[in-house]
């Protein structure tokens, strides 16, 4: 999952294999343009699970991936399928983005449908969408809680 920012990306996973955070490293990999040959490479520690990137150009499509990589080797362990992202203005607060071309869903579909948000009485606020497209299953419900409360 990521947070699309103006010029930047915020990028989260959780990694669920049997190697513990001391054990891990994790590589963020960042490819630009139509032709994607400029690659970004980031090391992060085991325990990190959240990085943001930032500097990117507006109106610009990336795409990313994370791996988990077993420390002092090469050896990887996992590997998120990769994401596409085009940043850029937006009105509000982004709290899901699929990119038109990020088929990682596919399954169910590529566009965001049956919108909801609701207050909680202790200010978390609790916001969900399906995801479809035409004659796909149709059967992914993304849900996302907040932190800040009021």
């Amino acid at each position: 999952m990521f947070l699309h920012l103006l010029k930047g990306l915020q990028l989260d996973w959780k990694y669920e294999g049997a190697c513990s955070s001391d054990q891990l490293v994790y590589e963020v990999k960042l490819t630009a343009g139509a032709e994607p040959t400029a690659v970004q490479s980031y090391q992060l520690p085991g325990e990190t699970s959240s990085f943001l990137l930032e500097g990117l150009e507006n109106g610009i499509d990336y795409e990313m991936s994370v791996q988990a990589l077993k420390k002092g080797s090469s050896e990887r362990l996992a590997e998120s399928p990769v994401r596409k992202a085009c940043t850029g203005e937006v009105p509000g607060v982004v709290v899901n983005y699929i990119h038109p071309d990020d088929y990682t869903y596919n399954f169910s579909g590529r566009s965001t449908a049956s919108l909801s948000i609701v207050k909680l009485p202790d200010g978390v606020l609790l916001a969900s969408h399906d995801i479809f497209w035409g004659q796909h299953g149709q059967n992914l419900t993304k849900i996302f809680r907040s932190y800040l409360t009021d």
